[in-house]
């Protein structure tokens, strides 16, 4: 049945407006999922809403994506080591592709973090904030005071044009225990085509002591490595928006906007006016999206800073 007195109040507000016209409002978004209750609010700015939400936006999805894009490499270096744990005696030829084949794939997810971490810095570099240089002193630090973090870089690069980067597997009983330890043989990349340009003189030294490389504790330096530029990542992204951030955060509250979820509510007059529940809902960015920002950098002891701003 037609509720008379709410199209006289749709018609009222939106005077001007078609029933095929489309009405876009900022509303309030309340209750779980599957629970949900929408509030218009006609006091907030819309305009100025959605212009934060789009600043706060582009700000978090630069933590978002390096972050995903490091999940994706913990994931690898997960199934590398899990496949090493395995200690069943299996056939070993056939297990060693599995192994040569994820760690293959997990040094090119490191390159491809390391890479892609400096793109999103050059992002965001002016000549006040050169996040692209300290990004890549760091990285450069990183390279030189860590031979796992030089050495899988080269054996990255190695893999991709002369040979495959394990090549021996050592087999034992321990304590009635099944045991494979995977190698890297160093006179094997030695003897190759492949120039270690100054990398070959360590690899030399470290021949004098053992002739192979683990291939297990090679990989987990290199990953604490990256753990390393990761929060470094994070931190300088963090010095260079957290002043922005907060100060978002000061105009929005100017604005009214309090701790809830806001969106944009788009329906046609006739829709809103027959009360049809197939509006379309577009969720805006606001205070809560940069408290999340600041719960994410507390992860890695930003807290101080943050819990100032």
């Amino acid at each position: 049945m037609m509720d008379k007195t709410h199209i006289e109040q749709v018609d009222q507000m939106y005077p001007n407006l078609k029933d095929t016209d489309i009405i876009e409002e900022c509303a309030i978004l309340e209750g779980k999922k599957g629970e949900k209750q929408l509030t218009i609010s006609h006091e907030i700015d819309k305009n100025k809403l959605c212009y934060y939400s789009e600043k706060i936006r582009d700000i978090k999805e630069n933590f978002t994506k390096v972050k995903q894009m490091f999940e994706l490499l913990s994931a690898d270096i997960d199934d590398y080591l899990n496949l090493l744990n395995n200690n069943l005696k299996l056939n070993v030829k056939d297990e060693s592709k599995e192994v040569i084949r994820s760690m293959v794939h997990l040094l090119s997810s490191a390159k491809l973090f390391i890479e892609y971490s400096i793109v999103q810095c050059k992002k965001y570099s002016n000549k006040d904030f050169n996040l692209q240089e300290k990004f890549k002193q760091i990285n450069s630090a990183q390279f030189d005071n860590d031979f796992s973090h030089r050495f899988c870089l080269y054996l990255r690069n190695f893999t991709q044009h002369v040979g495959l980067p394990i090549s021996c597997v050592k087999e034992s009983i321990e304590n009635g225990v099944w045991k494979k330890q995977y190698l890297i043989e160093i006179d094997y990349l030695l003897n190759s085509s492949f120039n270690w340009k100054k990398l070959e003189k360590e690899l030399i030294e470290k021949r004098g002591i053992n002739k192979y490389i683990d291939a297990r504790k090679i990989v987990e330096d290199y990953y604490r490595s990256l753990i390393t530029l990761y929060f470094y990542f994070n931190k300088i992204l963090f010095e260079r928006f957290q002043d922005e951030l907060a100060e978002i955060k000061l105009e929005l509250k100017n604005l009214g906007i309090k701790g809830k979820r806001y969106c944009i509510y788009r329906i046609s007059k006739g829709d809103l006016k027959n009360k049809k529940a197939d509006g379309e809902i577009i969720h805006l960015y606001s205070i809560n999206s940069i408290e999340e920002i600041y719960l994410e950098m507390e992860k890695f002891g930003f807290g101080k800073i943050v819990n100032n701003k």
